[in-house]
């Protein structure tokens, strides 16, 4: 009888709650295998309800191979598949409108500071293929119920900008990496200054720091030389061209890789 008991236990549970519906959008099927979650305050003030479904396996997991210290960080990690993404501003349950993100929101009710009450994206991404990205621009998103640091649950009827229709269910488990990367970054924990001979950046993430640190040649050259320190502790040395402000001590106007 016990064990009986308890199979009808697990059975109520696995058959309680939503579960995510497949959807197509232009001639693209998204087949669920995994999802994640976010359902918090941020900013200090700003509820969100965040849900990712994809057909890539363990979605949370590939969330926890990105270092939250990056500042790109919080780009989503697939790079091959598909995926659907419900954001409602709010953990409240109950109806919340898309409006199209293109337009100006004007009605004053269904927005928080200009930003759609709630946004649906599809994304799908395949070698060799274009990639297909639409957003909602009309509809209704209807949250049952946001655990904040928990799971979250509802549904959507929705039309995309491709004209494409989605309806279904959604669900999402709670995901921490996901919500370490949306509320990590390093822009307050970096220094910089900026001369007329010298230019350094420096930023500590999590115990480590990487830094740049370049001074003008003493000819009065077209490049300065930059010496690097990564996140192990290495140092290189490199040139670059001559900066323009304290920024370009940073990657991608830098010789010094500064990423964690």
């Amino acid at each position: 009888m016990r064990r009986i008991c308890l199979a009808l236990l697990v059975l109520a549970s696995a058959c309680g709650g939503k579960s995510n519906t497949a959807v197509t959008d232009q001639g693209t099927t998204l087949t669920p295998k995994s999802d994640a979650a976010v359902v918090g305050t941020f900013f200090g003030f700003i509820p969100i309800t965040e849900v990712i479904v994809t057909d890539v396996p363990n979605l949370c997991g590939e969330f926890s191979n990105i270092s939250p210290c990056n500042s790109s960080s919080s780009t989503i990690p697939v790079t091959s598949g598909s995926m659907l993404v419900v954001a409602v501003i709010s953990t409240a349950s109950g109806d919340y409108k898309v409006s199209d993100p293109s337009a100006e929101v004007t009605d004053g009710g269904g927005s928080f500071f200009g930003a759609p009450a709630a946004e649906v994206e599809f994304e799908s991404f395949a070698s060799g293929a274009a990639p297909v990205q639409d957003v909602a621009v009309s509809g209704t998103v209807h949250l049952d119920k946001a655990d904040v640091g928990g799971s979250a649950e509802g549904s959507y009827d929705v039309t995309m900008k491709s004209g494409a229709h989605l309806k279904g269910d959604f669900h999402g488990d709670n995901c921490p990496a996901l919500s370490a990367l949306l509320t990590s970054s390093t822009s307050d924990s970096c220094s910089d200054s900026f001369g007329s001979s010298t230019c350094s950046r420096s930023c500590t993430c999590q115990g480590s720091t990487v830094a740049a640190n370049c001074s003008a040649p003493p000819d009065g050259g077209d490049y300065w030389t930059c010496s690097c320190t990564d996140k192990t502790g290495a140092h290189t040395t490199c040139n670059m061209t001559t900066p323009v402000s304290s920024s370009s001590c940073d990657q991608g106007e830098s010789c010094c890789p500064m990423t964690f």
